[in-house]
């Protein structure tokens, strides 16, 4: 797992998310496949699976590591 502050780019309240609103998220990857996941660090949810890092890149932005 890692710690990463991105911004959302997305549809406004999927899962909560409002678009152009920084996060701060922890992101994991699967290690057998190209899976994603995240979820808000601040315990709301927020909890989503991108298929692979492209897809992730699709809805988020600013993407910086702590």
């Amino acid at each position: 797992m890692k710690t990463i502050f991105a911004t959302f780019t997305g549809s406004n309240g999927s899962l909560g998310y409002v678009t152009g609103v920084e996060y701060k998220l922890t992101i994991s990857q699967n290690i057998k496949s190209l899976t994603i996941k995240i979820n808000r660090q601040d315990g709301s949810g927020g909890d989503c699976e991108y298929s692979n890092t492209i897809n992730f890149l699709d809805n988020w932005t600013n993407i910086k590591t702590v």
